[in-house]
């Protein structure tokens, strides 16, 4: 008998065929699937998405909102990064113990999109590297400082980000910190975060999440060049 606790679902990680993340050859929206996935130890597939294949997807309704990542498994095809992040999540345990610690973790989830979604114009189609300095002074600050004091929060910061165990929002705020000292704002996580960027090094060292980081599956990050 396996505990279940509502909002969750028996993992289908026995099913007879891979599933399949369909995406860019790049990190982008769906990395955070990525290491969502390898946090759970899905073993599954990845078709990457050209032009002309992204069109085909749009013409035969596979892609509900006529983009991508999207996630397929047996029957069950998802569109949207957050979604497929959650709905991976409950169904590996990795989503909290109750409904309290749940909604926490969306609320994380839901604050990574919010500050990514400042950063990816700044970046996609074109760096953008006046904005990004900016957003370096007005912005980056103000949002480590939010995630520090949720971190905070649970066991002063120095375990995992919601209840006693590792969950999708460890994932996200590892990805988030990734990212940002990837843009080189290194610096302002460690001045105004210091708990985020410790926790940052505790999900690093997940064998998991480590096994992912160092694979050959793993595409490189965009380079962003700054004006100095």
């Amino acid at each position: 008998y396996q505990r279940r606790v509502r909002g969750s679902f028996p993992s289908t990680q026995n099913m007879s065929t891979k599933p399949k993340l369909l995406y860019f050859p790049t990190r982008g929206r769906a990395e955070i699937i990525r290491l969502t996935l390898a946090a759970a130890g899905v073993d599954y597939e990845e078709e990457p998405v050209t032009p002309e294949k992204l069109e085909q997807l749009k013409q035969n309704g596979t892609a509900a909102f006529g983009q991508v990542p999207l996630y397929q498994e047996g029957d069950l095809i998802l569109a949207q990064s957050v979604a497929i992040v959650r709905y991976i999540a409950r169904t590996h345990n990795l989503h909290g113990k109750d409904e309290k610690e749940s909604a926490i973790i969306d609320m994380i989830l839901d604050g990574n999109v919010d500050l990514r979604s400042k950063v990816i114009p700044l970046i996609y189609p074109k760096v953008n590297a006046e904005g990004l300095e900016k957003l370096g002074v007005e912005t980056i600050p103000t949002w480590a400082r939010y995630f520090e004091k949720i971190l905070v929060k649970n066991n002063g910061g120095k375990g995992w980000a919601v209840g006693e165990k590792f969950s999708v929002a460890d994932v996200a705020l590892f990805l988030l910190v990734e990212g940002l000292r990837d843009l080189g704002f290194g610096s302002i996580i460690s001045s105004e975060a210091p708990h985020l960027l410790g926790h940052y090094e505790r999900v690093a060292a997940v064998p998991s999440i480590a096994a992912y980081v160092k694979s050959e599956k793993r595409f490189p990050p965009v380079k962003v060049e700054k004006t100095k």
